[in-house]
């Protein structure tokens, strides 16, 4: 029904269903298994072998646009326009916004203001492991500090 949505539609393939008589009380076994929004972003493409259902609580994405201008001329060739562009969305696609910061919750915030005073941090250390621009022994406190505009 809605093949082009990634992620609001799921297709199952059950082989035992109709093999082994197939009542409609068999399909509460079907449930899809956990997975992360990536995972959804393409569907499991449709055949015959399997069954596709929607989300009963899904909802149509609805937006709303509006505008609004005024124009006045005040003097001899001189005229004052003001515009408002408005747009409202609800039910939009979507699971979670990947480019949120979180600085304020998990530390980051702490961590940064160690290293900027000097210290060592295991968050940042453990956050730049991978980083080719370390030197030799060297950790990614001190070479995130080394960085600083400020030193």
């Amino acid at each position: 029904m809605f093949a082009n949505l990634p992620g609001t539609t799921f297709g199952i393939d059950d082989q035992t269903y109709g093999q082994a008589g197939g009542r409609l009380t068999g399909l509460s076994a079907l449930a899809p298994p956990t997975l992360t929004p990536s995972q959804l972003l393409t569907p499991a493409p449709y055949g015959t072998s399997n069954i596709t259902v929607v989300d009963p609580n899904f909802k149509m994405p609805i937006t709303h646009e509006w505008g609004l201008s005024l124009q006045r001329e005040v003097a001899r060739n001189t005229i004052v326009e003001v515009n408002y562009i408005g747009r409202r969305a609800y039910h939009l696609f979507g699971a979670y916004n990947a480019n949120q910061a979180q600085i304020f919750g998990n530390g980051f915030i702490d961590a940064f203001n160690i290293v900027k005073a000097g210290g060592d941090s295991p968050l940042i250390n453990s956050l730049t492991s991978a980083d080719n621009r370390r030197n030799a022994g060297e950790t990614g406190s001190q070479m995130s500090a080394a960085c600083s505009p400020a030193r």
